[in-house]
């Protein structure tokens, strides 16, 4: 289908981006210049392919191949909401390649076979680094997700009712495909490819019923954020759009509807109580 992503035969990207390299390499004629473009090119390829589970003997990929999808009991809950082994595992998938990334930076590109057990300049391991780090995210996005419950727009935030409703909508639109309809976008979504999306979509429904339902989208609050904004930011205490009488525009007002989202997102984390399973919140680490 003309729809679905695909590449016209007729185009050789390959060859092009070979010239494109070749010539660009000929031109840096600094062998200095030319080791430090070969250990930047070689870090992105070690830090994707450890993103994608490309390298699972790797030192930097010492930890189980995750298996999304797999409910378990729950490790920890978030406000009574509970969160499986196969939530945690796929969030910390997604924070590992930022931790490998900025351990990496900080050691200049070296790593040794002990890579998630040594300190770091903060006097953490790289382990623990991201233990805490998809901790924080977990418990941010499952305070977004209660929200949405609570709102209505969702009634099942378990993370095997989302991968059980991606299956469906994942033969529904394969089938579509086999039919000879159109289907935007890929024809099989993975949980890392969807999540993203409904995550967008969902929050902004959220965003739209609190400016109908609960927050005071005047033009004078927008006025008096987009001013505190242009302070913190230029350094003045007014702007010239904002002394006008002119309405706002329906942009700054989405600026504003996002400010007050994340102010509660942020404040519903504060407030969050978090019950953890230590012993084997650590054993997924590993």
């Amino acid at each position: 289908n003309s729809r679905q992503f695909c590449r016209p035969p007729s185009e050789k990207p390959f060859i092009r981006i070979k010239l494109q390299w070749v010539t660009c390499w000929e031109s840096l004629k600094d062998n200095k210049v030319k080791s430090h473009y070969i250990k930047r090119f070689a870090l992105k390829i070690v830090l994707s392919m450890v993103c994608f589970g490309l390298l699972p003997n790797c030192a930097f990929a010492v930890l189980d191949k995750p298996t999304f999808g797999v409910g378990t009991s729950p490790i920890f809950t978030v406000d009574q909401h509970p969160v499986d082994k196969a939530e945690f595992v796929f969030f910390m998938y997604q924070e590992r390649a930022l931790v490998i990334q900025r351990i990496m930076e900080e050691n200049h590109g070296k790593s040794s076979s002990n890579f998630w057990d040594e300190c770091t300049s903060e006097g953490k391991t790289p382990r623990a680094l991201l233990r805490d780090q998809t901790v924080k995210r977990v418990i941010r996005e499952k305070e977004q997700q209660i929200l949405f419950k609570e709102l209505g727009l969702v009634n099942d935030i378990r993370f095997a009712s989302f991968t059980s409703n991606l299956a469906k909508m994942n033969l529904e639109r394969e089938a579509k495909a086999r039919n000879g309809g159109v289907v935007f976008g890929p024809v099989h979504f993975s949980e890392l490819q969807y999540y993203p999306h409904w995550m967008t979509t969902t929050s902004i429904a959220a965003k739209e019923k609190l400016s109908m339902e609960k927050w005071d989208m005047c033009d004078e609050n927008v006025k008096k954020f987009l001013a505190t904004v242009t302070e913190a930011t230029a350094g003045q205490s007014t702007d010239s759009t904002i002394k006008t009488n002119k309405s706002v525009t329906a942009h700054e007002k989405f600026l504003y509807s996002e400010h007050l989202y994340n102010e509660l997102i942020d404040d519903r984390v504060r407030k969050a109580s978090v019950e953890m399973d230590t012993n084997r919140l650590d054993l997924l680490v590993k």
